[in-house]
């Protein structure tokens, strides 16, 4: 294969993958690179390192379609909306996908105001959607299941303890 037809190829695939779903650049990095090493060997090539997966990355990042500082604040925004978690495992998570940390720190501070406030309120509806499959447990069980709920969802303890403590009162 050509490297013009090479790099049509991976920008044909790209801009497939990213109609389906947003990446960052590291996914996106990684999913071409994939794709060549695949080419490769179907065409019996030796495998490259991808010498035109930077180029196509750029020609992504140029037309906005790849941004990851955009990625990280939609990121935060769709897991608050989706599945309620706290701050640490927002943060383990985004850094899987291989942001880096300035970027993620930066995502965290601009919705900190709010998750700070929230994270709270996130903690207690989980609680409450949670404690509906929990009915069937005595009451004791049932803070046990719904505490090792809450930590797995990166809330931090202070926030569990103060939820799990209003249960009590109730």
């Amino acid at each position: 294969m050509s490297k013009g037809r090479e790099m049509l190829s991976l920008m044909d695939y790209a801009l497939f993958l990213l109609g389906r779903q947003r990446y960052t650049v590291e996914e996106m990095r990684k999913k071409l690179s994939a794709r060549v090493v695949k080419i490769n060997r179907k065409q019996n090539l030796e495998t490259e390192n991808g010498e035109k997966t930077p180029a196509v990355i750029a020609r992504l990042q140029e037309l906005n379609l790849l941004n990851d500082e955009e990625y990280a604040e939609l990121y935060i925004r769709d897991q608050q909306q989706k599945k309620p978690q706290g701050l640490r495992l927002l943060k383990r998570n985004m850094a899987q996908k291989g942001l880096s940390k300035d970027i993620i720190n930066e995502a965290v501070n601009a919705f900190s105001e709010d998750l700070s406030e929230k994270e709270y309120e996130l903690a207690k509806y989980a609680a409450q959607k949670k404690l509906k499959s929990l009915t069937k447990y005595p009451q004791q069980k049932q803070r046990e299941k719904l505490g090792r709920f809450l930590a797995s969802r990166g809330f931090a303890s202070n926030i569990i303890f103060r939820i799990l403590g209003n249960r009590d009162e109730e």
